[in-house]
């Protein structure tokens, strides 16, 4: 009878011995296993998401945060009222994004008397206005309305205008067919602003007499001079004051006292009164 084998022949004849639990091959991935992977955000990624923080930070510190709200403003030149209240609503307001232009143009709007409207902005808070105003040469009277007139015949109104009228001893023009005005805009032709102002600054010099206003109708070609004394003078604006007054001088130095109505002085060369 042959001898039993051991437990170690058993196993070595089954193939199962220590040697073979050392083989690497089992432990070799099972096949059709998924492998473990690692999602890496791409690095332009990163730098789009980095400059659009930026970006939006930047925004921030310039339109939304109070960095650059208007704290102070400066104006040189004088405001009316109306547009002292418009100038203290842009307190707060951001300094980088008002537009300026639009400022100015709601200011000539409510005071028209400015004639150049400057803005200037100091950073961070700080807003400068400088005003130019027009300077009147004449008074324009239509209605029960007055209004003054720059050299360029522009009409503007200004706070106590009559008292102004007064103290600048202007010219006041009548207007008898009471066209319509346009504040801020063109009136009358400088030409005949020019005329009018010589007139006013001439007459007086060479007559006894002063100038109670002057009238224009429905044609600025003509002018009428009131006197003190009453009666009426006709003028040509379209052409030189001077050879009118001369005119003038010789028919009052010898028929001033005949003289009710008016001398007219229309037609070159001639004079005519009543």
């Amino acid at each position: 009878m042959a001898p039993r084998p051991s437990w170690q022949t058993r196993y070595r004849t089954r193939g199962v011995g220590r040697e073979q639990f050392r083989n690497p091959k089992i432990f070799a991935a099972t096949p059709g296993g998924e492998s473990h992977r690692t999602f890496t955000v791409p690095r332009p990624v990163w730098l789009g998401l980095g400059v659009a923080v930026l970006v939006a930070a930047l925004g921030w510190v310039l339109f939304l945060s109070p960095t650059f709200a208007i704290e102070q403003i400066d104006v040189v030149g004088e405001v009316t009222p109306e547009v002292q209240g418009e100038i203290n609503q842009l307190y707060g307001k951001n300094l980088l994004t008002y537009s300026a232009s639009g400022m100015a143009a709601r200011l000539r709007t409510a005071q028209t008397s400015i004639r150049d409207l400057q803005v200037f902005k100091g950073l961070p808070r700080t807003l400068r206005l400088e005003l130019a105003l027009r300077d009147p040469v004449l008074a324009w009277k239509s209605g029960d309305q007055t209004y003054l007139l720059d050299e360029h015949g522009i009409a503007f109104q200004v706070p106590a205008i009559e008292e102004r009228i007064k103290d600048l001893e202007l010219v006041t023009i009548v207007d008898t067919g009471l066209q319509p005005v346009v504040l801020g805009e063109q009136l009358i032709r400088r030409e005949l602003v020019d005329f009018a102002t010589d007139v006013g600054s001439t007459f007086p010099k060479r007559f006894p007499l002063t100038i109670d206003r002057l009238e224009v109708g429905q044609s600025t070609l003509e002018l009428v001079m009131v006197t003190s004394a009453g009666w009426r003078v006709f003028l040509d604006t379209t052409r030189q004051l001077d050879p009118q007054l001369q005119s003038l001088t010789k028919v009052f130095e010898t028929f001033h006292d005949q003289i009710k109505e008016y001398v007219d002085l229309r037609i070159e060369g001639r004079a005519y009164f009543k």
